[in-house]
């Protein structure tokens, strides 16, 4: 027996449920993996006929930074006309999750209209419908576990909104504007690294990704986009649409330069409008948080034996692939008497949470007693910040050391 698309998505829903259904909320929200910002667009009471009153909706959000997170402040603009012979009154509500400063304005005079219990329930039940039920929003806005179990409708208790009512005369038009901010969620990349297990002070190699969904309404003429970021960011603008038998086409929007931002601009027909506008912002790490500092302490083996300390700094190359596994080194070896080598280094360190393995290859400069240059071959392993590392240095001879040297270097590290 095959289910119908609407019984799919409440199976869908029941089985994420019974899953986290032990959980915190955050804990269900993480489940999903995105925790999206969402602004609805204006919506208005089911009886209204929205292509018939609003001739066009006009979006602009512009994308910034705030202490360290993104944040889009958002205009939208709708055009709404009474072509009838009679005077309306027009009602409808704009809701918002992880929204503030959210205002509703309207040009022209005051109005006598209301926006009654009934209607603003008829409203959030639109806004949950759409967010737990529509396959756009189950694979697109991944609706949060908490917000939507089992389909039954709850309050919108996490989400903010405005209401607008006013009164149309015939052929009299009007426009509604919509502003405020939303605070894209954050959702870290599941690919979690070593890095923890190695500096759990500094290192963090999760890519921190945040999405925000607008809601785009059918109306009756055109619709304008257009979405503002800063320039540098890593971010793409997209809009998903329903290519039929519950087929899901995402389409990718080009960005253009226009002073210190990148613009995405669009403009649709009714009859060509998405379901939404999607922005996804992913951060890095600071190159800072990719690694941290070590100090370690030890002794030799070798030509020169001794007491010996080690301090320096790793950082992974990247944050993806082969390269955040990939570690860059900078350290000084040194029996703080007449002994300093100055060791570069390159590692791989084996994405393995606890322990952490690694190998690499250095460069060992002794700056004293003798300046002289080596090869260095290093193997460790940590586990939580404690490791230990052993390293063997080659020094060739030179024409100021008449033979060459080797020497083992045996260390109990501590990385922050």
């Amino acid at each position: 027996m095959i289910l119908s698309l609407e019984r799919q998505r409440a199976v869908l829903a029941a089985v994420l449920t019974l899953v986290v259904g032990t959980t915190t909320p955050a804990r269900a929200d993480h489940v999903e993996c995105r925790d999206a910002a969402v602004g609805t667009g204006l919506r208005f009471p089911a009886s209204f006929d929205v292509p018939a009153h609003v001739e066009t909706q006009h979006i602009v959000l512009t994308c910034r930074d705030e202490r360290g997170a993104p944040v889009c402040d958002f205009t939208a603009t709708y055009r709404l006309a009474n072509r009838g012979t009679e005077t309306e009154d027009v009602v409808g509500s704009f809701y918002g999750r992880h929204l503030r400063n959210v205002r509703v304005t309207a040009d022209g005079p005051g109005t006598s209209a209301l926006l009654r219990p009934a209607d603003r329930v008829g409203v959030e039940e639109q806004v949950h419908e759409r967010l737990c039920s529509n396959l756009l929003s189950i694979v697109s806005t991944a609706a949060p576990v908490a917000e939507c179990a089992f389909r039954v409708h709850q309050p919108l208790a996490r989400w903010a909104h405005a209401e607008v009512a006013l009164n149309l005369a015939p052929e009299e038009t009007r426009s509604v504007s919509v502003t405020g901010t939303l605070e894209p969620g954050r959702s870290d990349d599941r690919d979690e690294s070593w890095m923890p297990s190695r500096h759990p002070l500094l290192g963090h190699l999760a890519v921190a990704r945040h999405d925000l969904d607008f809601w785009l309404a059918s109306v009756g003429g055109g619709t304008e986009v257009e979405v503002r970021l800063p320039d540098g960011w890593d971010a793409t603008v997209r809009s998903p649409i329903c290519a039929g038998e519950g087929r899901l086409e995402v389409e990718p929007w080009s960005l253009l330069r226009e002073g210190d931002r990148n613009v995405a601009r669009r403009r649709f027909k009714a009859n060509e409008l998405p379901e939404a506008v999607n922005v996804v912002i992913e951060r890095s790490p600071s190159f800072l948080r990719r690694g941290g500092p070590l100090v370690g302490v030890g002794g030799a083996v070798g030509t020169a034996a001794g007491l010996r300390m080690r301090m320096g700094y790793e950082l992974a190359l990247a944050t993806r692939g082969v390269a955040r596994a990939t570690l860059a080194s900078l350290s000084v070896d040194t029996d703080w008497n007449k002994l300093a080598i100055v060791t570069p280094g390159l590692g791989l360190a084996l994405p393995l949470f606890v322990p952490s393995l690694g190998l690499g290859l250095g460069l060992p400069v002794v700056v004293a007693p003798e300046r002289r240059v080596g090869v260095r071959g290093m193997a460790g392993v940590h586990v939580w910040g404690v490791g230990f590392v052993a390293s063997y240095d080659w020094l060739p001879e030179t024409a100021n050391a008449s033979r060459s040297q080797s020497q083992w270097t045996l260390l109990g590290q501590v990385s922050f």
